[in-house]
Order: structure tokens, then C-alpha cells, then sequence
């Protein structure tokens, strides 16, 4: 399948050419004995004829005539017969030598010919930047084996957060990037590169993007292939040098293995992407092995994909909105704007399914953008026609996704200015992880939001790994506490000992804390004494529609709403709150 050397090509008409002469040195030859027979024919029909006798006689009568003349014309004619010898054989050299040259370009023509299919087939197949097969050479190779017994495993591996790559680094980087997961990728499975046959046992593909397959048909033992794979992700997951940028990744992994292929291998790469799909769910960097019951929730995905962009346009999206309460007045400090998705045919969608199909999607800009808008919106009615009782603060989700526009920060300062809310009552929520990314374009556009007059907090505070770096390094105005902290500082003093911790690190810098998911009074009683003056949760309120959640404002902050007091409360935990406060108080 190689491509045809040309100087090989061009070598073998040098027996072509030792043929032409022998061609030719007959074609004068057959011309020479043509001519002389035509000669000897010419003389004998002239001595027959008695043609020299009556030239003599014709001499003899005219004086004039001799027979010198008619050796000259005799001479005359032969070399006319001479130049014709000549220019006949010069016209078969020519004509020879045409032909030849006309088979050599044709040979070579034909060649190159086949050596462009073999390269646009080639081309057809592989993929340009990494030098991997590409879908079309998967599918072709599945098919070929596709009635075969032999068992084939399709390993589905996906970048995670690889458009931040992109975003923060520039695609020359992410290119790269792409070039040595493939190089790590063909080390671990011990291939070689290039497009490889289609009776190889191994090969990686790159369908598209980020994604990857693996394929593997010479193993069964269920064990070596999870060390296989094992071993795979912890290659691809050690730290990149590229151009100088360093940088480190993790990756999704689905497998699926099927010996008969009964349904056919569109099926079987359609589950491995179910299984990627359900590791990228469960935290990113993780390995899922196929399961039946993943197929439904691709689909439902991919329905949901669907259908989000119609959402949006078909007002199926609404805006509710949940009561950040003080915890010393039962004063509505704040109200959280939360996204909700009611689909016309399956009902109310949970946002923790479908906003990471819109960060996929990156329709997470159009729906980060209309929330903005219209808890904006509604935050102005509120202040206009309820001024005393209209919460503080209006609170908004960011995507970490939306910080990778580089127009971020003109789109929300034309949303904010449009509006009639002040700045300093618009809060913006962005989870612990944002800074996953480029820390330092991440810390650039917080100051450049703060530049607007809004306020800043980090939401789901306690469960990623950058906890204390995150106060540290943004520019924040307040930190809510995660659910998973407040819900056990009842029962746990280990917990309590945090979140206490916590309440003396913002109190010093001048940070104001919020508990979530507080749903019990004895919650309130812990979270009191450990220092945290707000809170949020089912214990006050659900979060309600902008017409229920005003019908609320009265009765927030009023004698009919009481927080419990630590004192009101007994409490098991009361001598280790106040050896907490004795050892703040030092």
C-alpha cells in the first residue's frame, strides 16, 4: 500500500529502449533488403526489357546523350533512394521512441494513479492530527469482524475539561495535548503507529474531538482487561509538558465488550459512549463497564440535548427562587435565583440533569444569560413595588463553563446596566471548582466583575480540593456552606470542628458565611453557636415561584417566624460549642 518509488518507475524503460534499437536496426534492414530487391526487380525488368540497348541506341542517335549522363541519373536516384532510407528511418526511430515515451508516462500515469487512491483512502481513514484511524476506518473494522466469535471490547475514553484547555491555554496546546494522549495511548497498548491493517487485533481510533477508542480483540480474561484499562487512564492522567505549559488531566473511561456482536457495532460503540457518559456523571475520572441500563440514559440525554434549545424559546424554563435567611432575626437577607426545566411530555427535568448537557452543548451561555436577565428582572419589580420587604441581595448561579467567554463580563455589565437593580445587590454564585482551570483568568474576571459593583460568592464551599486556596486567591464576599457539611454537625463534632474553623478563617477576612440545606432546628442551634449568622434550606422554605416567594416577604423577619435559639434548644453538643467559643475568644 505503499506509495511507488518514481526513479523505480523511470528505470524500467531502459529495457524498452534496448528494444527500440533492435526495433529499429530491423526496421532499416527490412527497408535495406527492400530496397534492393526493388532494385534487382528494377534491373532485370530493364535488362528483360532491353532497356540498356535501346538507351544505347538512343545514344548512338543522339550524340548529345552519353552514357556518363546516365550513370548520374542512376546516381541521382540512388541517392534519392539513400535520403529516403534515411528520413524512413528517422521517422521510425521517432515514432518509435514516441510510443515508448507514451508507455513509460502511461506506466508511471497508472501508478500514480493507484498510489493517490491508496493516499486518499488512506487520508479517508486516519485522522490528520494525530495520525490515528478515524470513525470510518472503526466502523469498517467492526464490520469485517462483526461475524466473527472472537471477543472485541471498545474502550471509550473522553477528555475532561478539555474545551478549557482550549479556552485557557489556546488550541495550539490543546492540539498537542491531543497528540500525546494518542502517543501515551498507543505505548500502553503496544501499538505501532500509523493506520494499521484491518486483521490488527489492537488499534486507537479518534472518533472526534477528544474522544477516543480503543479497541482490543486478542484478550478475554476479565481481569487483565480492567488492569489494562487501569493502567491506561493512570497513563494519560500523568501531568503534560506541552510548549513549555504544564498542565495535567483526567479522563473518562467506558467499556463494553460483546463477543458476537449480535447487535451489531454501532450498538456496541453506542454503549461504550453510555458507559463514558455514566463515568463522566458519577466525577469525571472514573471507569464505568457497560450496563443495560445506561442505554436509557443516553437516550434520555440525548432527547434532552434536543429538546433544551426549544426551552428556551418556549417558555419551559422558569426562574424560582430560595430564601437565604438571617439566623439572628429570621430577616430575608438574600433570595437564590434556581433554574427550572417543566418538558412538555416527561414533566419537571432536575438542573442537575440538564445543565450539564447545556455545558456540553455550550448552550450554557444563552441559558446562564436569560437567568441573569430575568432574576434581574424580577429583582426590580421587588424593589419598585416592595422596597422594605424585598430581599437584600438577589443571588445568581454562574456556570464555570461562562467564564471561558472572553465577553463575559460586557454581556453581564450591559444585563446589569439595563437593569434597575444597584450592583451592590446583585450576587453572583460560582462553585468551588472554577478554579479546576486557569486559576489566573479565572482571578482576572472575578476582579473585573467586582470592577461592576457586584458581590461575589464561592457556592458548594467544602467539597472540592481548593477549600482554603479559594478564599485565599478570588475575590469573594461570601462562602456557602455545602450541604454535605451542615447536615451532620448534630451528630458529628468532627464536623462541627470544621465548620467552626471555617466561621473563625472568613470572620478574619471579613467574609460572610452561609449554611445550606439546613432542615432540622437543631441545625440552626449548632450553626448559631459555631458563628454562621445565615442559612438556607427546606426548614424555611422550598424554593418557590416569584408569586409564592412574595406572598413570603411578610412573613419573613415578623413575630409569626422564630428561629430557634440556641437556649431555646437542648443541645448534646452545648460544653463543646462553648470550649469552642473560649478557644476563639483566645
Amino acid at each position: 500500500m505503499g506509495q511507488p518509488d518514481t526513479c523505480d518507475i523511470l528505470r524500467k524503460p531502459d529495457s524498452q529502449t534496448c528494444n527500440t534499437g533492435a526495433k529499429i536496426r530491423r526496421m532499416m534492414w527490412v527497408d535495406l533488403i527492400v530496397l534492393s530487391v526493388t532494385a534487382i526487380v528494377v534491373l532485370a525488368a530493364c535488362i528483360e526489357l532491353q532497356v540498356f540497348d535501346r538507351l544505347a541506341n538512343f545514344s548512338q542517335r543522339h550524340s548529345s546523350w552519353e552514357i556518363g549522363e546516365l550513370m548520374v541519373a542512376l546516381n541521382l536516384f540512388a541517392v534519392i533512394g539513400f535520403v529516403f532510407f534515411i528520413r524512413r528511418y528517422q521517422e521510425t526511430r521517432k515514432l518509435l521512441h514516441d510510443r515508448d515515451r507514451m508507455v513509460v508516462e502511461l506506466i508511471y500515469a497508472q501508478k500514480t494513479i493507484e498510489n493517490d487512491k491508496i493516499c486518499l483512502h488512506n487520508a479517508a481513514m486516519s485522522d490528520f492530527l494525530t495520525g490515528l484511524p478515524n470513525r470510518a476506518w472503526l466502523l469498517q473494522y467492526l464490520d469485517r469482524h462483526e461475524l466473527t466469535q472472537a471477543s472485541t471490547i471498545l474502550i471509550f475514553l473522553d477528555l475532561d475539561r478539555f474545551k478549557q484547555v482550549n479556552d485557557l491555554h489556546g488550541h495550539q496546546i490543546g492540539d498537542e495535548l491531543l497528540r500525546e494522549v494518542a502517543r501515551r495511548s498507543l505505548e500502553v497498548l503496544g501499538i505501532a503507529g500509523g493506520l494499521p491493517p484491518y486483521e490488527s487485533p489492537r488499534a486507537v481510533v479518534r472518533l472526534a474531538g477528544d474522544e477516543f477508542v480503543a479497541v482490543i480483540r486478542d484478550e478475554e480474561d476479565i481481569q487483565r482487561i480492567r488492569t489494562l484499562v487501569s493502567n491506561l487512564q493512570l497513563a494519560l492522567a500523568r501531568p503534560y509538558n506541552l510548549l513549555g505549559a504544564i498542565l495535567s488531566t483526567t479522563v473518562s473511561i467506558g467499556v463494553a465488550l460483546q463477543g458476537e456482536m449480535a447487535e451489531g457495532c454501532e450498538r456496541l460503540l453506542a454503549d461504550a459512549d453510555a458507559a463514558m457518559y455514566q463515568a463522566k456523571q458519577e466525577g469525571r475520572g472514573r471507569i464505568k463497564f457497560f450496563e443495560p441500563k445506561m442505554r436509557e440514559r443516553l437516550t434520555r440525554r440525548a432527547l434532552l440535548g434536543a429538546d433544551l434549545a426549544d426551552a428556551i424559546r418556549g417558555n419551559q424554563l422558569h426562574v424560582h427562587y430560595h430564601a437565604i435567611l438571617s439566623l439572628d432575626t429570621g430577616r430575608l437577607e438574600g433570595a437564590e435565583a434556581l433554574l427550572r426545566w417543566n418538558h412538555p411530555y416527561l414533566g419537571p427535568i432536575s438542573p442537575a440533569e440538564f445543565v450539564p448537557i447545556a455545558e456540553d452543548t455550550e448552550m450554557i451561555f444563552d441559558l446562564g444569560t436569560w437567568v441573569l436577565q430575568e432574576s434581574l428582572h424580577q429583582m426590580s419589580i421587588w424593589l419598585k413595588e416592595r422596597p422594605f420587604t424585598a430581599p437584600e441581595l438577589i443571588s445568581v448561579n454562574v456556570s464555570r463553563r461562562q467564564f471561558s467567554d472572553l465577553h463575559m463580563v460586557e454581556k453581564f455589565k450591559t444585563i446589569i446596566e439595563s437593569s434597575d437593580v444597584p450592583p451592590e445587590r446583585i450576587q453572583l454564585e460560582i462553585t468551588e471548582d472554577i478554579g479546576d482551570g486557569d486559576i489566573d483568568v479565572v482571578v482576572e474576571r472575578m476582579h473585573e466583575l467586582k470592577k461592576l459593583g457586584v458581590k461575589i460568592a464561592i457556592d458548594d464551599f467544602g467539597t472540592g480540593t481548593s477549600t482554603f486556596s479559594a478564599i485565599e486567591s478570588f475575590p469573594i464576599d461570601t462562602i456557602k456552606l455545602d450541604m454535605s457539611l451542615v447536615s451532620r454537625i448534630v451528630n458529628s463534632f468532627d464536623r462541627a470542628a470544621i465548620v467552626h474553623s471555617l466561621a473563625i478563617l472568613v470572620r478574619n477576612l471579613e467574609v460572610k458565611m452561609v449554611a445550606e440545606g439546613v432542615e432540622v432546628a437543631q441545625q440552626i442551634s449548632v450553626l448559631q453557636e459555631l458563628g454562621c449568622h445565615c442559612a438556607q434550606g427546606y426548614y424555611f422554605s422550598k424554593p418557590l415561584s416569584a408569586q409564592e416567594f412574595e406572598k413570603q416577604f411578610e412573613h419573613f423577619g415578623s413575630d409569626a417566624f422564630t428561629v430557634e435559639g440556641y437556649f431555646s434548644f437542648p443541645s448534646p453538643w452545648k460544653e463543646k460549642l462553648a470550649a469552642f467559643k473560649e478557644l476563639n475568644a483566645v
